[in-house]
């Protein structure tokens, strides 16, 4: 939980996150209530950002070969982001929508990740998903670490629209 607190304080200045699973994947763990201290970019109003609601999601995965790890990365962010969007969305079908909406993001942020950081991890790395949604605008912000505190902060990416179907 402390660890989630730093993310949110310190890391989620892009915008909220949204996160998937993995292949072997440990347990993922969808928190609404979790306030959060996060700088935006964009067009947000001061009363806009606290009508925002969050979420997020931890995941770990096996970074023993690139191969491997591309496909358990993919895995686990899809996995994490669909756990927060359906969180957000309230069930099944905002995970669905959601999910098709973020996966060519997921699948390209993996990649490049496994490109260009796959020597960091050792065999195990780990991340974190933020989602967040107010309307329709929807953020949503992944981030990786090479240490199961995650304090060691490797790779970040976020995907953010104004336009996602409500």
């Amino acid at each position: 939980m402390k660890g989630i607190k730093k993310i949110l304080s310190i890391t989620l200045a892009s915008a909220l996150i949204f996160g998937v699973c993995v292949f072997p994947a440990s347990a993922v763990e969808t928190d609404t209530s979790q306030p959060a201290t996060v700088t935006l970019q964009g067009s947000l109003q001061p009363f806009e950002f606290n009508q925002w609601q969050r979420s997020y999601s931890d995941f770990s995965f096996d970074a023993r070969s690139a191969e491997k790890m591309e496909k358990a990365l993919t895995s686990a962010a899809i996995t994490a982001a669909t756990s927060a969007l359906g969180a957000l969305f309230g069930g099944g079908a905002g995970a669905s929508i959601g999910g098709g909406a973020v996966g060519a993001f997921i699948s390209s942020y993996a990649a490049d990740a496994v490109s260009e950081y796959y020597e960091v991890f050792g065999n195990t790395g780990y991340g974190t998903v933020i989602g967040g949604r107010y309307g329709s605008k929807m953020r949503i912000a992944i981030y990786l670490y090479s240490d199961s505190a995650r304090t060691n902060l490797v790779y970040s990416d976020v995907y953010a629209t104004d336009h996602f179907p409500v």
